[in-house]
């Protein structure tokens, strides 16, 4: 019994001997206790501008330590803090807001928190959460700017409520938590005004925390207190911009210490320090050079004569290449690398050149096949001859290969990635960048904006006419010839790509500058007149006639 009530009290010394769990401190830009007042705990923000401000009981019944706040819209009582942080996505690409909030009334729409020195207004699309009005009845609203918003749960009058806002500026998403619930959305936000706005509403608010980081599940439970239970799973954000720098970390990988180069332009800078644009010497092409060293996103080099400079990473890897390797396979990797520059002159000539090349393919694209099929020895008239037998698959095949019409229809392939490409590009560019590199998957996941959903149909699709391609190849020209005809179709789809995206690019920048010519006309043609009968003057088009604006008296410009 002893041995039983001695176990029992030292386990009870352990449980109340436990230190309990810290709250989160690593990246707290701000810690606002509002406990009656608005200053900031180790008072690096400041000076915070307050109107209307009073103690209040918070949420454990402890006077004076939470803000309480006024609105009354007929009476002008309207009680807010304005904080003096920028939390734009420029100055703080992550971001987490945790805060405690209880409003009075569950039937007005009201700025919460919100980024703004004035007060809320529909049109602001920028970082914060509100309360407005959605099917009858008032929700927590979270901003997820040109995304929309977040609809969470009807708020409940009087009740203190948890939120945690959560944006993540590079991969586009924001997560809402309100007590034990989590909420998502993608989130393409835009920079709004160097100040956090706390309402004005009628209700109290208490604790509010700011991090520069995204914090964990974990770390929200801690501030709330309980368990976070509920769609727990649409927390975790996918990490989009990853693939980003998985790419730079490859480009700087690819040069190596104790490697020689051979200069492949016709003049190469060394600088005289890492990141520095004073060049201390110019190398000629065919020149070689020795890597000592790298230095983040630069390289120390040895150069003829036993000088040291330096190169960056990227100027070494587009303008020289390896010691053995083949000047003609550098230069054309280059070339590919940047065909879809369009600021260089060398890739609409290719894209020219392409399109003229396209046009006689498609006056003689049956040029192709019957060439193929002399080449192999095939008859050309077998293509589609046995269109009038039946009962295997071949014959099935040959009934519908080739086409009668548009017998250039692989073409078509290139021009509708091109043009399906370009246009998402202008749509949300980090998003189609992010799909063409690292999203794509055939079973489709981690999509989450519809322009996830058209690339990705878009390309099954094309995928999907491309092996039909295929097989037209072994129904038209055999399968001795198929090869040859693949490769050849691929080429030219490959071109088609190309032309069509220089051709949508050409429409954009006729229409960029018919739209600058017709703005200028239209304010040349607008100048000011002085009014003969009042003698004030108005501004009008040439060659019109009416009346003044100021007097009514007639006039003729």
């Amino acid at each position: 019994m002893k041995r039983i009530l001695l176990s029992g009290i030292l386990l009870l010394i352990s449980v109340f001997a436990m230190p309990q769990q810290a709250m989160p401190t690593d990246g707290l830009l701000g810690l606002f206790k509002l406990d009656g007042s608005a200053k900031e705990a180790d008072g690096h923000i400041k000076p915070v501008k307050i109107q209307g401000i009073k103690p209040a009981p918070d949420r454990f019944e402890n006077q004076g330590k939470a803000s309480s706040l006024a609105y009354d819209f007929n009476h002008n009582k309207r009680s807010y803090i304005s904080i003096p942080l920028d939390i734009s996505p420029g100055k703080q690409p992550l971001l987490t807001i945790t805060f405690w909030v209880q409003l009075n009334t569950s039937n007005m729409e009201s700025g919460i928190l919100y980024q703004s020195d004035n007060d809320w207004s529909r049109n602001d699309h920028y970082r914060g959460i509100y309360a407005e009005r959605s099917s009858g009845f008032i929700h927590w609203t979270g901003c997820a700017g040109s995304d929309g918003s977040i609809t969470g749960p009807e708020i409940l009058a009087k009740s203190w409520t948890f939120i945690a806002l959560v944006y993540d500026r590079d991969n586009q998403a924001m997560r809402m938590v309100v007590n034990d619930q989590v909420y998502s959305s993608p989130a393409k936000m835009r920079d709004g005004y160097p100040f956090l706005r706390i309402g004005p509403f009628d209700g109290q608010a208490d604790e509010l925390r700011i991090y520069s980081r995204v914090l964990s599940l974990e770390e929200l439970t801690l501030l709330y207190g309980k368990p976070i239970t509920k769609d727990t799973s649409d927390y975790q954000i996918v990490k989009r911009a990853d693939y980003r720098a998985r790419m730079q970390r490859e480009e700087l990988d690819k040069v190596k210490p104790n490697t020689t180069y051979i200069v492949a332009e016709d003049k190469f800078a060394i600088h005289d320090s890492a990141g520095s644009y004073n060049a201390i010497a110019y190398l000629a092409k065919g020149d070689t050079f020795r890597v000592l060293q790298v230095v983040k996103k630069s390289a120390l080099l040895l150069i003829p004569g036993g000088k040291q400079g330096y190169a960056t990473i990227s100027s070494i890897n587009n303008d020289a290449y390896l010691k053995g390797g083949s000047y003609i396979f550098h230069e054309t990797k280059v070339i590919f690398q940047s065909i879809f520059n369009f600021t260089n002159i060398r890739s609409w000539i290719i894209a020219v050149l392409f399109a003229i090349l396209l046009y006689f393919v498609y006056k003689k694209y049956d040029s192709i096949d019957n060439f193929l099929n002399r080449v192999g020895r095939r008859d050309p008239m077998l293509q589609g001859g046995a269109k009038s037998e039946g009962g295997s698959s071949e014959n099935i095949l040959k009934k519908v290969f080739p086409l009668k019409r548009m017998r250039w229809w692989p073409l078509t392939i290139g021009a509708i990635l091109a043009l399906v490409v370009f246009i998402a590009l202008i749509w949300n560019g980090g998003e189609t960048e992010w799909f063409i590199n690292d999203g794509f998957k055939l079973i489709p996941s981690g999509y989450t904006r519809s322009i996830h959903w058209v690339l990705y149909i878009t390309f099954m699709t094309l995928m999907f006419l491309y092996i039909v391609m295929i097989i037209e190849s072994f129904v038209v020209v055999g399968p001795i010839m198929a090869v040859p005809r693949i490769i050849i179709l691929t080429i030219l789809i490959f071109m088609a790509i190309l032309v069509t995206y220089y051709l949508s690019v050409l429409v954009v920048i006729v229409a960029i500058v018919m739209l600058v010519l017709y703005a200028l006309s239209a304010a040349a043609s607008n100048s000011e007149y002085r009014c003969p009968h009042c003698n004030r003057t108005f501004t009008s088009s040439a060659g019109s006639s009416g009346t003044c604006p100021y007097c009514g008296g007639g006039v003729r410009t």
